[in-house]
C-alpha cells in the first residue's frame, strides 16, 4: 500500500492541480457535481463503499511475507457542523490541513495518522452527511475536501450529527480496534442535536444495503433491533476516544459526553486543540505542559482560558492504559507479517532498524 506520507509540498501541488487557488469556495467541484448529477461525489458519499477503513499499510516481500511500511495506523475522524454560521468550515479545514496533519502527527510518533475529515448537516438538507475514507496522502485528502457539498442551510437550531456518530461507531473498520486500542473521533458543533435515529434516514444516508454493511462489519442487527441514540453513543465511546468540541452547546451534550467536552470560541484553532487532546490521551503531552503547548502554537490566551479547565480534566494516558490492559503490541515500520490478515508480526524490528516512510515530495511538513 505504499510508504508515502503527507507533505506540505504535495498539498500545495494538489491544490494547484485542482484549481483551488483561494481559501474560499474550495468545494466548487463538489457542488458542481451535485448540480449535474443530484448525487454526492463518490469520495464523500456515505452510501458508496459504506464501510470506512483504516488499515495497516503493508508491502509484499520477496519471500511472500508482508512488511509494515509506515507504522501502526491511527484513525482520526473529525465531523464538523456545516450549517448556518458554520457553513465555511470546509474552507477552513482545507486551509488548516497542513497544521492538522503536522500537529496530530507530532503527538503520534511511530504511527501512521489517517484522516477522515467529514461534515454534517440537518435531516432537512438534501445530504445529511459528507463522510470520506481515511486517507494519509495529501492529494487524496485535498481531493475529498474539494468534493464536499456543504449546504450551509440554517434551518432549525438542532442539527443531526447523530448519524455521524452512528457511522463512526458501526460503519468503521479500524486496525486500532482489532489490536485493542482506540482511534479518535472529534465532533465539532455550535448546536444541539435532534437526537433521533430513524431507519429511513439511515437508508437515505448510507443506502438501502446499510444493514448488509453493518453485518459485514460484525454488527448483526436489523431495522427492528438497531441501537438507539444512547446505545450508539456508548458504543462509539467503546470504539473511539470520542470528544465534543463545542461552541456554546456544552449543556446539551453533557448528558451524553460528560468529561469529554471541550468548549471552544470558534473553529480557528481546531487543529491545535485536537492535537492537544491526542497528546494528553496518548500520554505524550503532560498536563502541566498543555497551556504552554497551545501558546507555542499561536492559540490566543482567550481561547486557551476558555478550554483549559476541560482539557486538564481529560484522562492522561488513556491510550497507554489500553495498551497495558490488552497487552498490545504496536507494529512499527519494518515489522514482518506472515499473512496480511494477521494482527501480530512474526518478525519485530528493533526500534532503530525500521524502514523510513517516504514523503510525497522532498519537502516535509
Amino acid at each position: 500500500m505504499g510508504r508515502l506520507v503527507f507533505s506540505k509540498a504535495a498539498y500545495e501541488t494538489s491544490r494547484k492541480s485542482r484549481g483551488v487557488t483561494s481559501d474560499k469556495d474550495v468545494t466548487r467541484k463538489g457542488e458542481q457535481h451535485v448540480r449535474e448529477t443530484g448525487k454526492l461525489p463518490p469520495s464523500v458519499d456515505p452510501s458508496v463503499d459504506t464501510l470506512r477503513r483504516s488499515m495497516l499499510r503493508l508491502d509484499p516481500t520477496e519471500d511472500g511475507k508482508w512488511e509494515v511500511t509506515v507504522g501502526c495506523p491511527m484513525d482520526i475522524e473529525t465531523s464538523v457542523d456545516s450549517t448556518g454560521s458554520m457553513g465555511d468550515n470546509v474552507d477552513r479545514a482545507m486551509s488548516a490541513l497542513p497544521r492538522t496533519y503536522e500537529l496530530c502527527s507530532a503527538m503520534l510518533p511511530g504511527y501512521d495518522p489517517q484522516l477522515a475529515l467529514g461534515f454534517f448537516g440537518d435531516v432537512c438538507d438534501k445530504f445529511v452527511l459528507n463522510r470520506p475514507q481515511f486517507e494519509m496522502e495529501a492529494d487524496k485528502i485535498v481531493g475529498y475536501l474539494s468534493e464536499m457539498n456543504p449546504e450551509r442551510n440554517g434551518g432549525d437550531t438542532p442539527e443531526d450529527p447523530q448519524y455521524s456518530m452512528f457511522a463512526s461507531a458501526y460503519l468503521t473498520s479500524a486496525y486500532t480496534n482489532k489490536i485493542g486500542l482506540k482511534g479518535y473521533y472529534f465532533l465539532c458543533t455550535d448546536a444541539p442535536m435532534h437526537g433521533t435515529i430513524s431507519n429511513d434516514t439511515l437508508e437515505r444516508i448510507f443506502g438501502e444495503k446499510v444493514w448488509e454493511a453493518l453485518k459485514d462489519n460484525g454488527y448483526d442487527f436489523d431495522p427492528l433491533c438497531r441501537p438507539d441514540l444512547r446505545e450508539t453513543i456508548e458504543d462509539l465511546k467503546k470504539n473511539k476516544h470520542a470528544f465534543i468540541l463545542s461552541i456554546d452547546a456544552e449543556e446539551f451534550y453533557q448528558r451524553y459526553f460528560e468529561g469529554r467536552i471541550i468548549p471552544l470560541l470558534s473553529t480557528d484553532y481546531l487543529p491545535e486543540f485536537e492535537s492537544a487532546i491526542i497528546g494528553i490521551t496518548e500520554g505524550i503531552l503532560e498536563p502541566e505542559e498543555v497551556e504552554k503547548y497551545l501558546e507555542s502554537k499561536g492559540v490566543s490566551s482567550f481561547d486557551i482560558k476558555h478550554a483549559i479547565h476541560a482539557l486538564l480534566a481529560l484522562p492522561f494516558g488513556a491510550q497507554r492504559e489500553l495498551e497495558q490492559q490488552n497487552k498490545v503490541y504496536i507494529p512499527k515500520a519494518g515489522d514482518i507479517f506472515e499473512n496480511k490478515t494477521d494482527l501480530v508480526p512474526t518478525i519485530k524490528r528493533e526500534d532503530d532498524a525500521g524502514v523510513e516512510p517516504e514523503s510525497e515530495s522532498s519537502a516535509w511538513l
